[in-house]
């Protein structure tokens, strides 16, 4: 019963130091360890720290500092929300040269009505990133309404078939992503192509083996003839041979 109670105690050391933890990230004070080390006790004190454990956790909730909790919670969940409802208005064009006789803007517009056949109504646009040579920077535009932004984006993949060699090997429309988007997108990224690269070899050993089948039939073809005439040889030999000896 006492090495019981003494996991119990383990237990709720190791889960209030974890709350704590959870707790000070949001500027709630800790909630003090009932049971420590330096304050053990006897198996029939056991009853009386569980009730002031619920009792400490009871003030806690009375005193609203689970509504704090939650208050904080949902307001991230809030701002998180807005951040990405604005974002969806957003795309972002990589590969666009700058234009001196056209702003950015302009130049956009050209490439979504000349290549996607499509008239997006820009409201903002910039080029990010730092300047460097050689390189170019991609433009973040934003437009009216979440709409045009995605049917920007699902014609996207035209690009890949204008009759411009320089759009359709180096200009690329894609969504605006936060960090931890960008690198999940890139994970499903590498997820398929090595799947598409494993499902090519599949192939490509299948069709080998499959060409390979009458080269080998016929070597097998041709390897059972030489033994048969090696055959046939030995045994006119053997006869001839035998008809000297006579």
């Amino acid at each position: 019963m006492c090495a019981e109670i003494e996991h119990q105690r383990e237990v709720i050391l190791l889960l209030t130091t974890r709350l704590n933890f959870v707790l000070t990230m949001f500027g709630i004070e800790e909630i003090p360890a009932v049971f420590d080390k330096q304050n053990s006790v006897g198996c029939e004190d056991a009853d009386k720290k569980v009730s002031e454990t619920h009792t400490c956790y009871a003030s806690v909730v009375s005193s609203g500092k689970t509504a704090s909790f939650q208050s904080a919670v949902l307001s991230t969940m809030y701002k998180e929300k807005e951040m990405q409802e604005a974002r969806n208005r957003n795309f972002v064009v990589y590969g666009l040269q700058d234009s001196s006789g056209e702003s950015d803007k302009e130049h956009v517009e050209k490439l979504c009505e000349t290549e996607l056949n499509l008239k997006p109504e820009i409201n903002i646009y910039k080029r990010f990133g730092k300047t460097m040579p050689g390189t170019v920077r991609p433009v973040l535009v934003t437009v009216r309404s979440v709409q045009q932004a995605r049917d920007v984006i699902a014609s996207a993949r035209g690009l890949r078939k204008s009759d411009n060699r320089y759009v359709r090997e180096h200009v690329y429309i894609n969504p605006d992503l936060t960090k931890a988007q960008a690198a999940a997108a890139y994970q499903a990224r590498c997820q398929r192509r090595l799947a598409r690269a494993t499902r090519n070899t599949s192939q490509n050993q299948s069709l080998i083996h499959r060409h390979q089948l009458p080269v080998i039939h016929l070597i097998v073809d041709l390897n059972l003839r030489h033994l048969n005439l090696f055959q046939m040889l030995t045994k006119s030999d053997l006869k001839a041979r035998l008809l000297f000896c006579r």
